[in-house]
């Protein structure tokens, strides 16, 4: 019996022992701090050569700008927000879970960012804000002007003869048009990667 209580005694201590030591870990101490603080990190990467702003509407409300190929990093309460940013000239809204610290990726305009840590730590601005970089060409032996346009979007581009060029749009279908060889042309253009836009005279 006494054996018994012994052994009992014996691995008792070396639980509270072993609980002792993982208590005494920094990394255990890190998440009890983090656990017990009423604040979390949040931090912006801006790549883009375009500044990048942001509003957080939640407890509190918060208002950042981040310059081209710059860093933020601050602390708000945790909880949360609904937001509105403007990235690359164009604005999105949304909501985001500062419960836990975030980072928020905002790529080159048209780009899309890669995060190397944990998925759910990170925020991709192009998943909010789709914008593509796409090519028109001028496949006319004249200049031309273009109007490229939605409802929300305008554009005008010169362009001259065989001239190729490159211009960052939002994700959508565009109606285009352009006079060339003495004729008004028009159509429907679907902003893609691969799909490049060229400027033809269909009469001849």
């Amino acid at each position: 019996m006494k054996k018994l209580t012994l052994a009992r005694v014996s691995i008792f201590l070396a639980i509270f022992v072993a609980l002792l030591l993982v208590m005494a870990l920094p990394g255990s101490n890190a998440l009890a701090d983090e656990g017990q603080s009423p604040n979390v990190r949040f931090t912006i990467l801006n790549y883009s050569h375009q500044p990048f702003s942001i509003n957080l509407y939640g407890s509190e409300q918060f208002s950042y700008t981040v310059a081209p190929y710059s860093k933020l990093v601050t602390i708000v309460p945790r909880g949360t927000y609904s937001f509105t940013m403007e990235a690359c000239k164009h604005t999105s809204s949304g909501t985001i879970n500062l419960n836990i610290y975030q980072t928020m990726h905002v790529p080159v305009c048209g780009g899309t960012a890669k995060p190397v840590g944990e998925k759910i730590h990170d925020i991709d601005t192009s998943d909010y804000i789709k914008m593509v970089r796409i090519t028109i060409r001028n496949k006319t032996k004249e200049p031309v002007r273009l109007y490229l346009r939605t409802l929300d979007n305008h554009y005008y581009l010169n362009l001259l003869p065989r001239e190729t060029t490159t211009l960052v749009v939002p994700r959508d279908r565009y109606v285009y048009s352009f006079v060339a060889c003495g004729d008004l042309e028009a159509g429907y253009y679907e902003a893609r990667v691969m799909i490049p836009l060229d400027l033809k005279c269909t009469s001849k």
